[in-house]
């Protein structure tokens, strides 16, 4: 009878400690947030002196950034040119695209059944909109869309007193050809920065591009997205109203 009980407990117990093991190697697994220093939290001896500064008042603002990263801009296909979107290449190839979104010409077509109602949104509710509908994408072969927020939205004063708010997000790519599979990947560190200056919500957007989506960046790379966005500053000139056009060229 003593030995029956010894072998159930040996039994319970080991299929406990099976168990055990399966968590966590699903936990190891699931993709993980990075953590980066606390938002406002300037790198300590960072070196800003050789930066450039951008500028342009199509896009209202000006930032600086690193002069050994690659740098180019996307252009409107109508006249007069307006830029729409910059994108930065790190030295390992990362994309970090620096993008602004605005709430007034949206509001035309929200609040219709079936779309996204914008009016009465603030700043910080728009950015999370604009964000998570810039990962949906949907093709034959699959789509991909950005379902949820991860973790907690940080928020901040820039030194130039511009307020902006840090988060993750999830990234799920599914594929529909042979066998289905659904994929869950981190995009971030976003920054969105309130460039509104009191009038209608405008947004400048400073995020990695959807394919560096769960790449992870380096400790070098997360430090330089939290200095190129305390050193965005909105333009003297009053800011125009982007109207998005999908005719794009470089």
């Amino acid at each position: 009878m003593i030995k029956k009980s010894v072998i159930i407990f040996i039994a319970i117990f080991g299929v406990l400690v099976l168990v055990g093991a399966m968590v966590l190697v699903v936990l190891n697994r699931l993709p993980q947030k990075p953590t980066p220093q606390s938002l406002n939290q300037l790198p300590t001896g960072s070196n800003t002196e050789t930066w450039l500064t951008y500028e342009h008042e199509s896009l209202g603002v000006s930032f600086r950034y690193p002069s050994h990263y690659g740098f180019r801009v996307y252009e409107s296909g109508s006249e007069p040119t307006e830029v729409i979107r910059a994108v930065l290449t790190t030295p390992r190839g990362i994309e970090i695209e620096i993008e602004r979104e605005d709430i007034e010409p949206l509001l035309e077509d929200s609040c219709i059944e079936g779309m996204i109602c914008y009016k009465n949104m603030d700043f910080q509710e728009f950015a999370i909109e604009r964000a998570k509908l810039g990962c949906v994408a949907d093709g034959p072969m699959g789509s991909t869309y950005c379902p949820d927020v991860i973790g907690k939205i940080e928020s901040a004063t820039t030194k130039n007193g511009l307020r902006k708010i840090r988060f993750y997000l999830d990234l799920v790519e599914e594929t529909y050809q042979g066998a289905e599979a659904k994929e869950v990947k981190i995009l971030g560190p976003i920054y969105a920065i309130d460039i509104s200056q009191g009038g209608a919500v405008k947004v400048l957007f400073i995020k990695p591009s959807l394919d560096e989506a769960g790449k992870g960046l380096s400790k070098e790379e997360m430090e330089t997205l939290e200095l190129i966005s305390e050193s965005v500053n909105v333009l003297a000139t009053k800011l125009k109203t982007i109207e998005k056009k999908s005719n794009l060229k470089k």
